[in-house]
């Protein structure tokens, strides 16, 4: 049997621009960050202390540059994740070593976020982070009708993917797929 004493989270964000008949149009691949409130809210889970819950929201913004804050620079809009299933978690082997992943996924619909909130300019989207619950600073115009009344002031983000400018607007969707190893 192999052990380690250490517990490495790390894994990748995979953005599938998808056109209204589909089509994959392109894929940009980014490296996860997991942010030190992240790394709490882990441990949080393991040991049943402080009251923390799961990941369940995933967030998209327009900052550019370093957050040590624990919250996206620029926030634009709040979606809820997937379901999970059974084959969203894979026992994987990285490096000679047996290790668990996690895939999470969100989808942004073509209206999402809305345009006509942006004087009907695509958003440059640089940024995504997964939480554990909306943040109470979102405004309605930053999140879907059903997630309105599940804001909470004690939100925890996980991590911050930053990557180039990907223009949002309302001719297509994008697919937030997290791929996170234990």
């Amino acid at each position: 049997m192999h052990l380690s004493d250490s517990l490495e989270l790390k894994g990748s964000l995979t953005i599938k621009k998808i056109d209204r008949a589909d089509k994959v149009i392109s894929v940009v691949t980014a490296h996860n960050d997991v942010m030190l409130p992240g790394r709490k809210l882990v441990a949080e889970l393991f040991s049943g202390f402080g009251g923390s819950t799961p990941i369940k929201y995933a967030m998209v913004g327009t900052g550019n540059g370093s957050s040590t804050s624990g919250t996206l620079l620029t926030p634009v809009f709040c979606v809820g994740i997937n379901t999970v299933k059974a084959e969203d978690f894979q026992e994987i082997t990285e490096n000679s070593n047996k290790r668990y992943q996690l895939t999470l996924t969100a989808t942004l619909k073509e209206t999402q976020p809305d345009t006509t909130h942006h004087s009907g300019n695509p958003y440059a989207l640089t940024e995504a982070a997964l939480f554990n619950a909306v943040p109470s600073s979102l405004t309605a115009n930053q999140l879907p009708t059903a997630l309105q009344s599940n804001k909470s002031p004690d939100a925890i983000m996980y991590n911050r993917v930053t990557f180039n400018p990907i223009p949002k607007d309302n001719n297509f969707k994008l697919s937030l797929v997290w791929e996170i190893i234990f």
